[in-house]
């Protein structure tokens, strides 16, 4: 705005040195105060320093500068272009047609648009900030001259079309170290950060549309840790910490067209808490008395699944099974199975150790040849077929060579397609697998060669890790101490790739020397740390420049005028300025240019100083004669 005003002033001030000296400047039935000047018909410059030029304008305020038709400026330093605008606040401004700007410093810009109030600004058709506010902020349009969109609230911004209510409003903040709030819709007093209103007859709705149904729409709450998510024909997911769970406070709890994953949730007094299907079968009874239940209606013992399977606590020891029988002898308690000839017991001994035994030969009334599968001693090691683990949290003791020491099998699918996990190393060879997990597939989901290669999601890692994810993301790096990295590249040669992004070739390249290319392209520009094949949009970008105040600088070789005009027609541009067609081939050095274009702007600043002079001196004259 300062360029647009500063130009405008330029212009009428060469007019008027064109008018002096009878150059074709129309001139009729102006109204001239002493030190004003006015171009055109029926102009009046009455304030000390104004100018009006066109017809029919009127410059009252001192400073003030009219231009275009029938537009008033009537105090200090106000400014009104276009057709019947009238700026009468200090420093106020109206730009386009029957604009008002009667606050200090207000703006008005449009058509039929009035800024009221200190610092106030109203930009479209038919919208107006009120006489109380101050800097307030209007942008649209407002149905006709009668039905305006009119903002009257002080230090706020509201924008909306073709209405007189705001689509989209800011609040004041409460303080030097706060922020204001958004309204959405017909609100001025938003009560939260963001507040939507709906229209009368409507429903307020917040919809999040993802770019298909294998995305998500969500919303996050603090963390992703805490956020409601959904996606098009799922179910929707709330989800909260590891150790959080889901308050309701107050009311109760309904499901329309649906029902809990558990179908049915009875407290009923005198009973307890039940948890059966749909038609009250099965399921979970914790009854009044603390008894639990699974599967029986009338639980006798602390927990019991079905008619038999009981857990009864005794003073010294503890029965747990099927009809067991009490093993208590030499301080172990029983729990396991023990009827007719089979046995399987689980004994708790008084050292600590808990000892899972099968029965190898014999029957309950004879001596039984017991096996130890599972032993777990009071140091917390784990043996199998080992009833003295020493050397390791886990022993297994396997003397079979054809056969995996440790092998995870389900029986019920082939051997090739199971859900399988086992650890084999079976010799040197490169091919063998060291650890293997697969789920439902022969492709397995982690995976350790004996080259020592490790491929997540793939069969035959070409790498010392590789992760390849059909569904999903392929990799998540999370670290929580400010001096660590998530991720560390570490390359000897600046040349080498540190890190790259493929989509059939190269997308996203870091080199080993810091310099990063992005797009479809090879190797980055030489002396260039970043190089972009495509377009770059940001919200800021800030480059360094050493400034042009050497044009101030006494010793500074301004150009004649009439050199510079020469240089614009012998080569269509500004002196020191690139052309175009450089510009398209060799680039735009922002900075360099920013600098140029400083120089340039302080160029005009010292000549419009120095036409200003010759002004004066040319009034002294004209006044002598």
């Amino acid at each position: 705005m300062k360029k647009l005003i500063a130009f405008v002033v330029l212009l009428g001030l060469s007019n008027y040195v064109q008018a002096q000296f009878g150059d074709c400047t129309y001139c009729s039935g102006n109204e001239v105060n002493n030190d004003a000047s006015a171009i055109g018909e029926s102009n009046a410059s009455l304030g000390e320093f104004s100018f009006a030029s066109g017809m029919g304008n009127r410059a009252i305020g001192k400073y003030s500068h009219a231009f275009g038709l029938k537009n008033q400026t009537t105090n200090w330093e106000s400014f009104a272009a276009g057709y019947s605008n009238t700026s009468s606040g200090v420093a106020s401004i109206c730009l386009g047609s029957t604009c008002t700007a009667t606050g200090k410093g207000a703006f008005a810009a449009g058509v039929n648009t009035t800024a009221i109030g200190f610092a106030s600004f109203a930009l479209g058709h038919n919208v107006r900030t009120s006489g109380s506010t101050y800097n307030s902020f209007v942008f649209g349009s407002g149905v006709s001259d009668k039905k305006l969109l009119e903002n009257s609230v002080p230090n706020s911004l509201m924008i909306g079309f073709f209405s007189t209510y705001p689509t989209f409003f800011v609040s004041p903040s409460e303080g030097e170290f706060k922020t204001g709030r958004i309204g959405i819709g017909d609100i001025t007093e938003p009560e939260a950060k963001l507040h939507i209103k709906a229209d009368n007859n409507e429903d307020a709705a917040i919809m999040l549309e993802p770019t298909g149904t294998d995305y998500l729409g969500r919303i996050l709450f603090g963390d992703e840790n805490h956020s409601i998510s959904g996606r098009e024909n799922n179910a929707m997911v709330f989800k909260s910490g590891m150790f959080e769970g889901f308050s309701f406070e107050g009311g109760s709890i309904n499901m329309i067209n649906g029902h809990v994953a558990s179908s049915k949730i009875e407290a009923i007094d005198g009973e307890g808490l039940r948890l059966t299907d749909q038609y009250g079968h099965g399921g979970l009874l914790v009854a009044d008395g603390g008894n639990v239940g699974i599967g029986t209606a009338n639980p006798y013992t602390e927990f019991q699944i079905g008619d038999y399977w009981t857990f009864n606590k005794h003073t010294n020891y503890l029965d747990i099974g099927y009809n067991v029988k009490n093993t208590n002898v030499g301080g172990y308690s029983g729990i396991g199975r023990i009827i007719e000839d089979e046995a399987c017991v689980m004994k708790l001994s008084a050292t600590g150790n808990i000892v899972f035994q099968t029965a190898g030969t014999g029957s309950v009334d004879e001596f039984i040849d017991w096996n130890y599968p599972l032993t777990i001693s009071s140091e917390g090691r784990v043996g199998i077929w080992n009833t003295s683990p020493q050397n390791a949290r886990l022993e297994i003791v396997q003397n079979l060579h054809d056969e995996y020491a440790l092998k995870l099998y389900n029986y019920s699918s082939s051997e090739n397609n199971s859900n399988t996990f086992w650890i084999q190393h079976q010799s040197n060879n490169v091919n063998d697998n060291i650890i293997r997990v697969t789920t439902g597939s022969t492709t397995p989901i982690f995976h350790i060669k004996g080259d020592g290669n490790v491929g997540i999601g793939t069969a035959t890692p070409d790498a010392k890790l590789r992760i390849q994810a059909e569904n999903g993301n392929g990799l998540w790096v999370r670290t929580y101490q400010s001096d660590k990295s998530g991720i560390v590249s570490d390359v000897v040669n600046d040349g080498t790739k540190a890190y790259s992004v493929k989509n059939t070739s190269d997308r996203f390249i870091v080199y080993g020397n810091g310099k990063t290319v992005i797009g479809d392209i090879d190797n980055p520009y030489s002396g260039f740390m970043l190089t972009v094949s495509g377009r770059v949009i940001a919200q800021e970008v800030r480059v360094n420049s050493v400034g042009a105040d050497f044009v101030f600088d006494e010793s500074y070789d301004l150009p004649a005028l009439e050199n510079v005009e020469k240089y614009i027609a012998a080569n269509k541009r500004l002196p020191n300025i690139p052309s175009a067609k450089q510009m398209q081939e060799e680039g735009l050095d922002i900075g360099d240019m920013q600098t140029k274009l400083l120089q340039k702007i302080e160029e005009l600043t010292l000549y419009v100083i120095d036409l200003k002079k010759e002004n004066e001196e040319i009034k002294k004259q004209l006044k002598n004669n």
